[in-house]
């Protein structure tokens, strides 16, 4: 039925496979930002906490804010340049958003 209701009417269908794809893209950039942005907020909020320090080995252990904002952008630059590169960004999205969830559990259980 789908079939024929195309051939009659090519844009019976309200979005198409490129639409979908786009959005989706979108949506992946989206949670990609969104979890980079978290990442820095976490890490600087869980460094005023007492006791709490850096552990990543490119930073000092209380890294000033901009330093975290400059070595993520200095890091995910290739990212952004190439763009195609969507399971490098998905997989540093699962990974940034593991490290926003372990920050918030450390703000949690060392700032209350």
């Amino acid at each position: 039925m789908t079939e024929s209701r195309l051939k009659e009417n090519p844009k019976w269908l309200l979005f198409t496979q490129s639409d979908l794809n786009e959005t989706q893209d979108a949506l992946y950039w989206t949670l990609f930002w969104t979890f980079q942005a978290l990442d820095v907020y976490t890490t600087y909020e869980g460094l005023k906490c007492e006791g709490v320090e850096e552990k990543n080995p490119l930073f000092p252990d209380e890294p000033k804010l901009l330093q975290i904002i400059l070595t993520k952008a200095i890091l995910l630059s290739p990212i952004i340049y190439l763009g195609d590169l969507h399971h490098i960004r998905d997989f540093m999205s699962a990974t940034t958003g593991t490290a926003v969830v372990n920050n918030a559990h450390i703000i949690y259980q060392n700032c209350n």
